[in-house]
């Protein structure tokens, strides 16, 4: 029990399934809900209980203007776009597919650090990872592959928009928020997404719930609570402890969990296009995220 403990690989497994299912969970909702007012119901509840954890765990919520600042921020470049981009990708192409272009952003985050941070500039090796990454998505993108036999270019759009976004988002976490405490950022950035969903949701699609059954409050709740709350307070738990490094290795796992659970529960396709740039994608984030090994200094 005690090495688990010590361990990251519980949690990595953990929160590997959080995301991986909650894709397909969200494009099993969809059947239901529009995916707009999916995204924006569920914000307004994981925002408030998030305050409310914070709350009852700090005694108080005590976080400063600096995590109001930056925290709103990545509350809308990190939670509030990407999710909203996300789940509407969901409509044109399959949970694993969406997994296979999410795992970009560890990437898209390594070019907005060369440019914002002065102490994590783009190597030969980062940039040949991003290539092989970009690579592999170029074979999904080359033969239309979306796991849904069919192929729309919206997914595929709003899906790089999202990781586009989600990458500044995270680079922001990094350059004014790394010392703050994680359950205070958590909680500001499901806040400030709340106030960018819901108006959105309503000016563009508005809030209809005539096809809404059990199945898809279900749905509902496990977005809200696994998919969205517990997964990035666990996350923030899981870079704390173990380093942004160990992070990462959810983008090996979330996919599969997508893939395979899509296949399973909605009749997605797994095709050999899919297996082929997964493994590509795998190489370019190895590639691009490994870490040399430090010699140790000679005795003096």
């Amino acid at each position: 029990m005690t090495a688990l403990t010590r361990s990251h690989l519980p949690s990595i497994f953990l929160l590997s399934f959080f995301f991986g299912s909650n894709l397909v969970v969200s494009r099993f909702a969809l059947g239901q809900f529009d995916p707009l007012a999916f995204v924006a119901i569920r914000m307004p509840i994981a925002a408030a209980l998030g305050l409310l954890l914070a709350r009852t765990r700090l005694g108080r919520f005590r976080a400063g203007p600096n995590v109001w600042k930056h925290g709103a921020v990545v509350g809308v470049f990190a939670t509030a776009v990407p999710m909203m981009c996300f789940v509407s990708a969901l409509q044109y192409q399959s949970s694993g597919v969406t997994a296979l272009f999410i795992t970009l952003t560890p990437i898209s985050a390594m070019i907005y650090s060369h440019f914002r941070l002065a102490d994590d500039r783009l190597t030969t090796r980062k940039i040949l990872g991003a290539v092989l990454s970009f690579a592999g998505i170029g074979l999904l993108l080359a033969t239309g592959e979306t796991g849904l036999g069919e192929t729309r270019w919206e997914g595929f759009l709003l899906v790089l928009v999202g990781v586009a976004s989600n990458g500044f988002g995270i680079v922001h976490v990094r350059k004014y928020l790394r010392e703050e405490p994680s359950l205070d950022i958590t909680a500001v950035r499901l806040t400030a997404a709340a106030f960018v969903t819901v108006p959105i949701a309503a000016v563009f699609r508005g809030f209809d719930f005539a096809a809404v059954e059990w199945s898809g409050v279900l749905a509902l709740v496990y977005g809200t609570l696994p998919g969205t709350l517990f997964g990035f307070i666990l996350y923030s738990y899981v870079v704390a402890r173990f380093g942004p490094t160990k992070g990462t290795q959810t983008e090996y796992i979330v996919p599969v969990v997508a893939a395979v659970t899509g296949a399973i529960f909605l009749d997605e396709r797994i095709t050999l296009v899919m297996v082929v740039g997964m493994a590509i994608v795998f190489a370019g984030i190895t590639v691009a995220t490994r870490r040399r090994p430090q010699r140790p200094r000679a005795a003096e």
